[in-house]
């Protein structure tokens, strides 16, 4: 009954044919959806309904013909996952589920080995190509469907890397923008294999360093889990900034933060203060470290001082440092202005922000030398907890 004009719905009462062993509807006009019925007719060998209007999802009861041998749906409007129950269809050679709208992941039951046999094991040809199926494509497909001979998944949504197939498969994988491996059509994969850090550096406040890896050439540290996020988030959105109260802001500069990367470690040769490229964050980096690759001890001391002066202004003082770096005037107190997203500081956490802005300019003095040294800054910043305001005049005490 096949390329006739035949139109409607399929007869559920077809699936009372139960010795029939062949059913051919393809290329015709059929509509609606396949009848659960259709389950019943146990001694099928080829059923092909392709090249119709059909719509809906399969029949999970289709799972129950075991001894099909070609099954076609393709070019129909059939919709939802592919049934694991079509895994039961021992007997397939050839299954078409192509050019339909098929969503989700490809069953791995089509390919599972069960403890006493292989299922899909005589399966030549698999086509679920222009779908949108996603997801990963599981190994059971390359190594339970042992007879395959083509399998065609192109113009999909799958993505990660493709099984380890034999070389005598045809495979077919363009059009998955997202999948990867040694196939016609497909980019290598990147290598992602996960290196453990051997660190040794070991503190309270350092954020410990599981390990990286490389994906398409950059480099991607995986860090211990900080629940909260990092301080740039929390101070530049407008919702959590107004938490970040001014003994938070301070309890931040007397070095209560837990800290990740110095990207000047990796670049700077033991035996040398000189650098060859600038290594750090622009706007943080010291001036003789961005003009001169200078690195000092006190060039650490002034990315201290800006990422505090970042803290109580609640903005980056960019404009502020640029000013100092074209006037060689550094900066002084009345040039800073506090966070207006909070309310002014009074009483004694006042004191206390003033002792912190003046360590922090000190800190973000233009010559290397005339700033204090971080032992020096640490130990006055941790002086205002328990003594109060104080009044510090900031020198290099080195």
């Amino acid at each position: 009954m096949s390329q006739n004009k035949i139109s409607g719905a399929i007869p559920a009462e077809l699936g009372n044919l139960k010795n029939l062993q062949i059913l051919q509807l393809e290329s015709n006009e059929l509509t609606g959806q396949i009848p659960n019925e259709m389950g019943n007719l146990i001694q099928l060998l080829k059923f092909n309904l392709s090249r119709n209007h059909l719509t809906g999802d399969i029949p999970k009861s289709l799972g129950k013909l075991s001894k099909l041998n070609y099954f076609d749906l393709s070019s129909n409007k059939l919709k939802g996952s592919i049934p694991k129950d079509l895994g039961n269809c021992e007997s397939l050679l050839s299954l078409n589920l192509s050019q339909n709208s098929f969503s989700e992941v490809i069953p791995s039951e089509l390919g599972t080995i069960p403890s006493n046999l292989a299922k899909q094991k005589v399966l030549q040809n698999l086509n679920l190509s222009h779908n949108q199926l996603s997801g990963k494509i599981s190994s059971s497909l390359s190594t339970g469907m042992i007879s395959l001979d083509t399998i065609d998944l192109s113009y999909n949504n799958l993505s990660g890397p493709i099984p380890l197939f034999p070389h005598t498969v045809e495979k077919v994988f363009n059009g998955n923008p997202l999948l990867c491996g040694d196939a016609k059509g497909l980019s290598p994969c990147p290598d992602l294999s996960f290196k453990s850090s051997k660190s040794k550096v070991r503190h309270r406040n350092i954020i410990k360093l599981h390990g990286f890896c490389s994906i398409d050439n950059y480099l991607y540290l995986a860090y211990e889990f900080v629940e909260r996020g990092s301080l740039s988030k929390l101070l530049y959105s407008p919702e959590a900034a107004s938490a970040l109260n001014w003994d938070t802001r301070v309890k931040i500069t007397e070095l209560e933060p837990r800290l990740s990367d110095f990207g000047t470690a990796r670049l700077l040769s033991t035996d040398s203060s000189n650098l060859t490229k600038p290594a750090g964050s622009y706007g943080y980096m010291a001036p003789e470290l961005s003009f001169c690759m200078l690195m000092t001890t006190k060039s650490d001391v002034y990315s201290f001082g800006v990422v505090g002066l970042e803290v109580m202004m609640g903005r980056h003082p960019a404009e502020l440092l640029s000013t100092t770096l074209a006037t060689d005037q550094d900066l002084i107190m009345k040039d800073i202005t506090l966070d207006n997203r909070l309310p002014p500081p009074k009483d004694k956490i006042a004191e206390e922000v003033k002792v912190v802005l003046n360590a922090l300019l000190a800190c973000t003095l233009y010559a290397p030398g005339s700033r204090p040294t971080m032992r020096f800054v640490a130990q006055q910043l941790t002086r205002t907890q328990t003594c109060g305001a104080l009044s510090v005049q900031l020198h290099d005490k080195a």
